[in-house]
């Protein structure tokens, strides 16, 4: 088994929630660029002085308080790299689902390099074409060998990703399989992050 681990974390979203429309950017970006040591709240603040009043972190101002906190930032990367795909497929190519074998291969050097990607999916988990709304931090990725029931000495190989979940409702962090996450949250494209530590 392979697995690579990073060390920061979503902060738990607040109870009552400071802003109206959740508090999952500011969780995401909080525990990735402040100081452990400091008070949840507070951190939290932090991240929406950093933005200004807003009633929740788009994914444009995302971009704008990453670019705004590069003095805590060794290097940001927004574009995810396109894969060909077969000519027989529609203009679309594949879906993000069905791309998960190299998304999580980018994804795991990625992590070996020391980037987070935060990644914005769907917090029912009602599938690539529900709403994204919540950000979520993907702190490790992991390869193991699962046997197969069907084949003697036979198994697979299983890859998953942990993710770092700011939501009240939701596991704070767990591994998940990357083909599940793509195709039950979408979360597809992600910025990643490697911070000054």
């Amino acid at each position: 088994m392979t697995e690579y681990i990073l060390s920061r974390r979503s902060i738990r979203q607040p109870l009552p929630a400071v802003s109206e429309g959740g508090d999952c950017g500011a969780c995401v970006l909080g525990g990735l660029l402040t100081s452990a040591d400091d008070d949840p709240l507070s951190r939290i603040m932090a991240m929406y002085d950093l933005v200004g009043k807003v009633d929740s972190i788009s994914e444009p101002r995302m971009r704008q308080a990453l670019y705004d906190s590069r003095d805590k930032i060794e290097d940001v990367i927004f574009d995810m790299p396109i894969w060909a795909r077969p000519s027989s497929l529609s203009q679309w190519g594949w879906p993000g689902w069905a791309m998960n074998i190299p998304w999580f291969k980018y994804h795991k050097m990625a992590i070996q390099a020391g980037y987070y990607a935060l990644a914005m999916t769907a917090s029912t988990g009602g599938g690539v074409n529900d709403f994204l709304d919540h950000w979520v931090l993907i702190c490790g990725a992991r390869e193991h060998e699962v046997p197969l029931d069907h084949k003697k000495d036979a198994f697979k190989i299983e890859q998953e990703v942990l993710v770092s979940n700011s939501s009240t409702k939701a596991n704070a962090e767990r591994w998940i399989r990357g083909h599940k996450f793509l195709k039950q949250y979408g979360g597809f494209n992600t910025v990643l992050v490697r911070v000054m530590e």
